[in-house]
């Protein structure tokens, strides 16, 4: 069975707030109670820079406080400074990558 769950997901680039335009969410395992990896794809019309921050929050009822990792096939460098409540996950690109084009599909798994 398919089911469907709204998950707000935002970048925080440089000074402002930007939603994330055509996303796309993919869960590993949709079984209640499981734990699942979930695959966000995106595209922001900005710059992303190295040190961008992410939030993540997803409804209630879920459980995020265990994510630990990010990562991210499209974009180089890593994340770092988690954070991780029961429906939301924060978590920043480490500095060491470069800029992500506007534009560009972003693709980034917990």
């Amino acid at each position: 069975m398919s089911k469907k769950f709204l998950v707000l997901f935002f970048v925080l680039a440089g000074s402002f707030l930007a939603s994330a335009a055509n996303a796309q969410v993919t869960a590993s395992n949709t079984t209640a109670g499981s734990f699942s990896n979930y695959t966000f794809n995106f595209s922001v019309s900005g710059t992303l820079d190295p040190a961008a921050a992410f939030s993540i929050t997803f409804p209630s009822g879920f459980d995020a406080s265990s994510v630990q990792i990010a990562g991210s096939s499209t974009m180089d460098g890593g994340f770092t400074n988690f954070t991780a409540t029961q429906t939301t996950v924060t978590f920043q690109r480490d500095g060491t990558g470069t800029n992500a084009t506007g534009n560009q599909s972003i693709t980034i798994a917990i």
